[in-house]
């Protein structure tokens, strides 16, 4: 039985597997630590600026950098994540979930950064998908992306963050809005938006997956579907939770279910990952500048 019958074996049973476990709401616990070092490095300013930058890089994983002045405005309550800090999330987040993939219960997921999402949202018609092949191929070599059950593409779309995800486990497109909607929609934004956005990333993404020799799949037969989720209030306080709650997305929709979470969750997991980012072993800046040693 060769390696790629194996491993469609598993995803069947995955996506077999029975959801109901997961359908719980999401409780984030925080340390005294975490909180003290959010207060310490996000409600107040504790970096000085570096002569010729004054906001110096506080976070920098993959190759991917975050200025301290982008991390704070965007991890700040009534903060909007910014794509800087988007993108390191996403190499953090495919790190600590591939080291934390081995209960037969979890998903395989890969995240990709709004960079390259947004790369490929251009028209298929001028699209050149060898532009993308080098940053795929590099993923590929890290996290298996034909092998994943799950692709996660974390997109800014008409001023609020979406979360595209191809689903390998169901054969599916999902589109998930977290802004809360006016009408029985499940998104504010209009259908041919929605249509235009995973099409163009679809076709886009297929066709360089073609090109770096990862896969030749047909996902244009993928079903579309815009399922429910957890959504932010319009509300002066929390409409600019959308960053927030995309990643809360990335991290409790296993492809059948999400785990419920709300604004007070929300506003945990701005605390929870300013600490994980600063404090990972993969931030080269923190590795550099020892700017976490004095954590209280």
């Amino acid at each position: 039985m060769g390696s790629s019958t194996i491993d469609k074996k598993k995803r069947k049973k995955r996506a077999a597997i029975p959801s109901a476990h997961v359908n719980s709401p999401v409780k984030i616990k925080l340390t005294d630590e975490m909180e003290l070092s959010y207060i310490k490095y996000v409600r107040s300013q504790n970096i000085d600026p570096i002569e010729n930058d004054p906001s110096p890089t506080f976070v920098s994983i993959a190759g991917f950098e975050c200025s301290y002045d982008s991390f704070r405005l965007s991890l700040q309550p009534r903060g909007f994540v910014s794509n800087d800090l988007m993108a390191v999330f996403v190499q953090y987040f495919n790190d600590d979930h591939k080291l934390n993939t081995e209960n037969i219960y979890d998903r395989n997921k890969v995240a990709f950064t709004p960079f390259l999402v947004e790369k490929l949202m251009l028209d298929p018609k001028t699209y050149i998908p060898e532009s993308n092949e080098p940053e795929l191929t590099r993923i590929n070599e890290q996290m298996d992306i034909a092998n994943a059950d799950l692709l996660l593409f974390p997109l800014i779309l008409n001023e609020h963050w979406i979360l595209i995800c191809i689903n390998y486990l169901v054969k599916k497109v999902h589109f998930f809005d977290p802004a809360i909607r006016a009408s029985n929609s499940e998104s504010v934004l209009p259908a041919n938006s929605i249509k235009f956005a995973t099409n163009n990333v679809v076709i886009n993404f297929q066709r360089t997956c073609k090109v770096a020799e990862i896969f030749d799949r047909d996902l244009q037969n993928y079903e579309l579907q815009v399922p429910r989720c957890p959504k932010h209030s319009n509300s002066p306080f929390q409409k600019f939770d959308s960053g927030i709650f995309a990643m809360l997305l990335m991290y409790n929709w296993n492809g059948s279910v999400i785990k419920i979470f709300d604004h007070t969750e929300a506003t945990k997991f701005r605390k929870l990952i300013a600490y994980k980012l600063m404090n990972s072993d993969l931030n080269e800046a923190a590795i550099k500048n020892n700017q976490t040693e004095d954590q209280p």
